[in-house]
């Protein structure tokens, strides 16, 4: 963002510059901040392909309308996607409030949490497939480093235990390009920790996968 610039004023200069070159036939990829900061890309994407799911990976709901007086503060990154579309699917969720857990059973916005995954690989259930079922044929997967456990990347503002695993993230990553067309992906939160390097590599790792996933598939 420019000094003094506001998220929606950012985010439309997002939208708009990569709106045409969706017309390209390549897949594009957004590295973010904080995770408002590719709200102006999962709309070029949406705007662009119509018909399209967004999959967030958090561990937050992100719901909120408005959180510390601002609507395009961190908590309210999914509110502001639900603004211009209406298909998200949320993996990996361990922290919400009530009112954005009633809001998302309100709007029947599937919601996998956490627990719930562990949980189905306890039991040996398919969850994945559950995620694959609950998205339209087009996706973007939206990434907020946050739903990996702490163990993974610790490295991010607002870190939660009990996140998913490296080989949970990667194994519904590469069903989901295998069974869906990922159109566009981005990856944010990541706040280096001075003298901690390994999730810096863990991050740029999930892109590579990301974009090996998807051209398997293309």
């Amino acid at each position: 963002p420019e000094p003094g610039e506001d998220g929606a004023r950012y985010n439309e200069r997002l939208s708009a510059w990569l709106s045409p070159k969706l017309k390209d036939d390549r897949l594009w990829v957004t590295l973010g901040g904080e995770h408002t900061s590719v709200i102006g890309a999962i709309r070029a994407h949406c705007a662009f392909w119509g018909d399209i799911t967004v999959v967030q990976f958090d561990a937050h709901s992100d719901l909120r309308p408005e959180y510390e007086g601002s609507a395009w503060n961190h908590a309210c990154a999914m509110a502001r996607v639900l603004d211009f579309h209406d298909s998200l699917v949320q993996v990996g969720i361990r922290s919400q409030e009530k009112a954005e857990r009633e809001f998302a059973a309100s709007q029947r916005i599937p919601v996998f949490h956490a627990h719930e995954i562990h949980n189905a690989e306890f039991r040996g259930d398919d969850w994945i497939a559950d995620v694959i079922a609950a998205a339209r044929t087009n996706v973007y997967v939206t990434f907020d480093c946050d739903a990996f456990d702490p163990a993974v990347i610790p490295a991010t503002g607002t870190p939660e235990p009990g996140g998913l695993t490296w080989q949970q993230v990667d194994r519904c990553l590469r069903r989901l390009a295998a069974a869906r067309t990922i159109v566009g992906f981005d990856v944010n939160e990541l706040a280096p920790i001075p003298g901690l390097h390994y999730p810096q590599f863990t991050a740029a790792k999930l892109v590579y996968r990301m974009i090996g996933h998807c051209a398997a598939n293309w």
